[in-house]
């Protein structure tokens, strides 16, 4: 998904890229269905979804049902689907397919950075800080690079008095020091945001999604906020149970539109020279 701007054509400071990883393999034969291949109903059997719940596109490819919001952005010409291709490592594995789109490499090892990490390495300007949104730090975004993190996880507040005796403790070590007010400016940002992306009733909950997207967007468009960020999404490994239109795979692909609506909308102005890259290890044959 891309804006109407990429990375070159305005100066980098003012561009974001936001990362999402769908963890577990997507069947984008689903997502995205080749609806123009006359046997696609015979080859894709009960997996196939009927031709009136979907929302075409061109070329003979149509949305899956849970999709269709993403219609939007195919019309203002700021949706790409980039479909039936494949990484070097062809083993199946989840895991190693994984660590190659985290790595940027052709195989699943040989690196200890991720492509993220590097990216950020090379930028110039002076937001050019990383930003993993979730519980945890992605390969994508280990590195030399300083990169930060932000979870909804509610443990209650820190006293402002606490803060400011680790301040004064901090302020002997310049390195310390630098990090400590980076994460005291990303606590100002994400003020509140908390309460907003946890409002469902789980995390795989439509609302909660939508808030870890709005929460995403607020800490990437405030003005000294990360220019990259990464976040995932699991459960994409729909072997058995997929279902078709309104099934469990709709659902997600549901939840997945509505967030990326919710992250353009709070990016404002922002999102003209905002690239998001929605990524999976890999999809389906037939």
């Amino acid at each position: 998904m891309v804006s109407n701007l990429s990375f070159a054509t305005s100066p980098l400071t003012q561009n974001r890229l936001l990362f999402v990883l769908l963890r577990g393999g997507v069947d984008g034969l689903t997502a995205v269905a080749p609806t123009g291949d006359p046997d696609y109903e015979r080859v894709r059997g009960v997996l196939a979804v009927e031709r009136d719940r979907m929302t075409a596109l061109a070329d003979g490819y149509a949305l899956a049902p849970g999709l269709s919001p993403l219609a939007e952005f195919w019309n203002r010409d700021e949706l790409a689907v980039v479909h039936g291709v494949a990484v070097p490592n062809r083993s199946r594995s989840h895991f190693e397919a994984q660590a190659v789109l985290e790595t940027g490499l052709d195989r699943p090892v040989g690196a200890s950075d991720g492509w993220l990490n590097r990216l950020l390495g090379v930028l110039d300007g002076s937001n050019n800080a990383g930003i993993a949104v979730g519980a945890g730090l992605p390969r994508s975004l280990i590195g030399d690079a300083q990169v930060s993190s932000w979870s909804p996880a509610q443990l209650g507040t820190v006293e402002d008095a606490y803060l400011e005796r680790l301040h004064l403790l901090y302020r002997s070590d310049p390195e310390l020091l630098d990090q400590f007010e980076a994460a005291l400016s990303q606590r100002v940002i994400a003020s509140g945001l908390a309460d907003e992306s946890m409002t469902g009733k789980g995390p795989g909950d439509r609302s909660s999604v939508d808030g870890l997207f709005r929460a995403t967007a607020k800490l990437m468009s405030a003005e000294s906020g990360p220019n990259v960020a990464a976040m995932e999404m699991s459960g994409w490994d729909t072997h058995a149970n997929q279902g078709s239109a309104g099934g469990a795979l709709d659902r997600l692909f549901a939840r997945l539109a509505s967030g990326l609506a919710a992250y353009r909308d709070e990016m404002g102005e922002s999102w003209p020279g905002t690239t998001v890259v929605v990524m999976t290890e890999f999809g389906r044959s037939v």
